[in-house]
């Protein structure tokens, strides 16, 4: 206490540490993976929500909810150039595992590849992991390409690079 005044201390933190519920509501974000009734796991935000499949399927394994708009999605394929020529290596029969804020699908690819996605309150990221190469990738000889299978209702359309694109 000074004086008349009261101390009081504010931490900042350098990474998301809570996400918004809803307007007046807060949690950690190590708690943002639930049991959800219409999938294995969820997260259900003031922003939007994501289901997680444990198993990945044919189409949704993923969904994106927003203002009442779904978008499903399942990883499909990866593809990358060697000197053999493109090599592909389609998603194989594997079980998600969700801990805190991060759901992954280890093996999606063959050995030592996994996906993973980090909720963050304003964003879903993926990320691809080759562990030791497993792949003999060698990344002078070209781009990766994951490819999804992808649901999205009629009503919306994607769009990248500024410009409008068609799904095939």
């Amino acid at each position: 206490k000074f004086g008349d005044l009261e101390k009081c201390t504010h931490t900042i933190y350098s990474y998301d540490k809570y996400y918004p519920i809803n307007e007046t509501s807060f949690d950690l974000i190590e708690n943002a993976l639930k049991k959800c009734p219409d999938s294995d796991l969820c997260i259900r935000s003031k922003d939007f929500d994501v289901k997680f499949e444990r198993r990945p399927r044919n189409i949704a394994t993923i969904k994106v909810i927003k203002e009442g708009n779904e978008i499903g999605f399942s990883p499909y394929r990866l593809s990358y150039p060697s000197s053999a020529g493109d090599i592909i290596k389609n998603a194989a029969p594997t079980f998600g595992l969700g801990k805190d804020n991060l759901y992954t699908y280890k093996g999606i690819f063959g050995k030592g590849t996994s996906l993973e996605y980090i909720y963050s309150p304003t964003s879903l990221k993926e990320n691809l992991i080759i562990g030791n190469n497993t792949l003999d990738i060698d990344v002078s000889d070209g781009d990766l390409k994951v490819s999804y299978l992808i649901e999205i209702p009629e009503h919306i359309k994607l769009i990248s690079e500024g410009s409008e694109f068609t799904i095939n």
